[in-house]
């Protein structure tokens, strides 16, 4: 394997907002958390900025979800936030 191969990331290819898979958590949420497209898709952009860089690319749907989650439960109950250090 050459260098320029390791480096390459690993999974199916770069994470976007119009990914199937992030189109189908984007409606999937905004119905659950009665929030509008928009507004989850830019937290969506701000939440695939985080993994840019990485390498592997196969699990940053499932990471982005549970971000997007967390985001959503604390916007919805700011009382009952999720701490952000878990």
């Amino acid at each position: 394997m050459s260098v320029a191969a390791a480096a390459e990331p690993v999974g199916h290819g770069p994470v976007t907002v119009d990914t199937p898979m992030i189109e189908l958590l984007v409606s999937r949420l905004c119905s659950r958390y009665d929030v509008e497209p928009a507004e989850i898709r830019g937290h969506v952009a701000d939440i695939l900025g985080q993994f840019a860089d990485a390498r592997l690319h196969a699990f940053i749907p499932i990471l982005v979800e549970k971000q997007l989650r967390e985001r959503l439960l604390r916007s919805a109950h700011p009382l009952h936030a999720v701490p952000l250090d878990r």
